[in-house]
């Protein structure tokens, strides 16, 4: 099975905004003109019409009773004004405004009422939207851009397929318009808000009636209104929700998806859609639990599939952003048609604190997100990683992985094997050994050349030699340094930060102390190496003179670096430690042609090269290491013969 991971595509952006300007757009975007269209439920196809309730104020408003109508308080009816909707014009006499703070409501009073045969109902507290399973259709209608328009949406404002491409949208204009809840096939429409505030998919824009505006509608119109609520509108009517754990298959030109059958469904909706592009899909609808798409091979599709009972279609996978101005469309599975895929090459793997970060390249038929590789950890006797300890699957090529109960030196098969919908490369086994780092050793040394304008630092950014980064007795490596943070203690005695170092672009830097407020005196620069995985490591602390033109230096604690005396068999002396040198807790041996490493005493200074029993030519490298501080400078002997027995 294909990985799952959500992608997030933004398709509509709009600017979330009171609705009072009128734009040159028509209202409810991507709505249509009931004055042409017939307006049919979507469930039943059967004509509804409660959208002729709403109508023009200043900007849109509903007609709740014969003499009254229903705006927000941001674009409220104005007296002498009217009021027309497809019942008539009438005058408005009148206009009262909602109080409280979060109540954006207003009524208008008609001098004379307009004949509508009957009004909604108003929601109390309005419908839930806390998933996309409630079933129903939302009405929204609207007068922005000078002209009645009406859209159908999800009651969630989740995106239904039919309107993917264009879902209605909530402009400028549409203040005051209706919003309209039908339940399944109910033609009779359930008034639960007004369109406030703009917004792809009309619902996050619509403020429900919450009590303070029960409150005010009540206290002003009286019993002329209706209030329902929606648990007394009946049972909750239960959508099915898309598929996407479906399992994916292909050939060289087609894919196959495979579902699970789902209970009360009377037919499913395969779909395969760019992107990108939602208007590029392609669709099989079907009654049985496969679907077969011809397609070009090395073409990314987002697939899902929407299985349909009597109460609806199950809405796009999809979601919107909590101000609700922009939609994302959530592919939570990719598919493409083409060859198998070819085993992963270039892995690469460093030790974390508890396990490892695995990085690897995939074949150049190999799609982003539609490629999925298994990652298995076997003990290392497991050659072939039959028997995971752990197993992990990404659809990128890389992942970090725990590894329950993991010690230093510890050694494990790792197995990468890829996948894709046309089938299983042959598995890549690598041998790896745990290695955790020590944050990174201080700088080897600081030192600071200052003139009347500026402060030039140099720093020595060599750590531990990479060549030692191999299982050892009692030894451990420190990381690299990725960055070095800077700091300095001002004369009031605060510490104050300036911009980080980067070692691979940076052997020195600049401090102007006029842009960095440093005025003469004598301060402490302290340069701290940091690792993004392994920390801060030891700081290193240069006093500087300011003011004083000068040059300035200090030097890390780390051991002298050894000298070599000879070479077969190999030997060395150690110089004495100064005051601001660290002494030696062993010393590392290095065979640089074979990479061997050896770690040896304190105390010793000789080793017999026939005991390592390498190959005839070698050259050694000896290092002087502390355990706190890390490593000195390595030494390196003249290469050597070494005959055999």
């Amino acid at each position: 099975m294909i990985g799952v991971r959500r992608i997030a595509l933004a398709c509509a952006m709009c600017v979330v905004c009171l609705l009072v300007a009128v734009g040159p757009a028509g209202a409810v975007g991507n709505g249509v003109d009931p004055g042409t269209t017939v307006i049919r439920e979507p469930v039943s196809g059967r004509a509804v019409d409660d959208w002729k309730l709403a109508g023009r104020a200043s900007a849109s408003g509903v007609q709740v009773a014969p003499q009254w109508v229903l705006t927000t308080r941001h674009a409220p009816g104005s007296v002498g004004g009217s009021f027309t909707n497809a019942y008539g014009t009438a005058r408005i006499d009148s206009v009262t405004s909602c109080p409280g703070a979060n109540c954006d409501l207003s009524l208008s009073h008609l001098a004379v009422a307009l004949p509508a045969p009957a009004f909604v109902d108003l929601v109390d507290n309005g419908i839930p939207r806390a998933d996309n399973t409630l079933a129903g259709s939302v009405l929204a209608v609207g007068m922005g851009g000078g002209k009645l328009t009406a859209g159908w949406t999800s009651p969630t404002g989740g995106l239904m397929l039919s309107t993917l491409v264009n879902p209605p949208t909530a402009i400028p204009g549409d203040s005051g318009g209706p919003v309209f809840y039908h339940r399944p096939g109910d033609t009779s429409g359930h008034l639960f808000g007004l369109m406030t505030y703009a917004s792809t998919g009309v619902i996050s824009g619509v403020p429900q009636f919450s009590a303070e505006a029960k409150t005010f509608i009540s206290g002003v119109v009286g019993t002329a209104v209706r209030w329902t609520t929606f648990d007394q509108l009946g049972p909750r009517p239960q959508l099915p929700a898309a598929i996407t754990d479906f399992t994916a298959s292909a050939t060289q030109n087609s894919i196959r998806m495979d579902w699970k059958p789902v209970p009360a469904v009377t037919a499913y909706t395969a779909v395969l859609i760019n992107p990108d592009n939602p208007a590029d899909r392609t669709l099989v609808r079907t009654t049985a639990t496969t679907a077969t798409f011809a397609v070009t091979a090395g073409v990314r599709w987002g697939a899902f599939v929407l299985p349909e009972t009597a109460n609806g279609q199950a809405l796009v996978p999809a979601g919107m952003d909590t101000m609700g101005s922009t939609i994302t469309y959530k592919y939570f599975r990719y598919v493409a048609a083409g060859p198998p895929p070819s085993p992963v090459r270039g892995v690469t793997v460093e030790s974390t604190s508890t396990g490892f970060t695995v990085v690897w390249e995939r074949g150049p038929e190999a799609l982003p997100d539609v490629n999925d590789t298994e990652v298995r950890v076997c003990a290392s006797s497991d050659i072939l990683c039959g028997r995971a300890i752990v197993r992990v699957n990404s659809e990128q090529p890389g992942v970090g992985i725990t590894v329950p109960g993991v010690a230093y030196g510890d050694r494990f098969i790792l197995a990468l094997t890829d996948h894709n919908p046309a089938g299983t490369a042959a598995q890549v086994v690598v041998p790896v050994t745990h290695l955790p780092l020590l944050p990174p050793t201080a700088a080897r040394s600081l030192s600071a050349h200052v003139t009347d304008t500026k402060i030039t630092f140099g720093y020595d950014s060599r750590g531990d030699d990479p060549v030692t980064l191999v299982p050892l007795g009692r030894y451990r490596q420190h990381a690299p340094a990725d960055i070095y943070l800077v700091s300095f203690i001002d004369l009031q005695g605060r510490k104050r930060t300036l911009p980080a170092v980067n070692p691979a672009t940076q052997p020195t830097f600049d401090v102007n102390p006029v842009t960095s407020r440093i005025t003469p005196g004598r301060y402490d620069f302290t340069l701290t190496p940091h690792s993004w995985n392994w920390g801060d490591g030891k700081p290193i602390t240069l006093s500087v003179q300011i003011g004083t033109p000068g040059d300035y230096s200090v030097a890390a604690k780390v051991p002298p670096a050894p000298v070599f005396t000879g070479v077969n068999p190999i030997t060395w002396t150690q110089p004495a430690p100064t005051a601001n040198q660290s002494g030696v807790d062993s010393y590392l041996l290095v065979e640089l042609v074979s990479g061997q490493v050896y770690e040896l005493g304190s105390e010793q200074r000789d080793f017999d090269p026939y005991s390592a029993h390498l190959q005839r030519d070698q050259q050694w490298r000896v290092i002087a290491a502390n355990y706190e501080y890390g490593q000195s400078l390595p030494t390196t002997a003249a290469p050597i013969e070494v005959l055999g027995d």
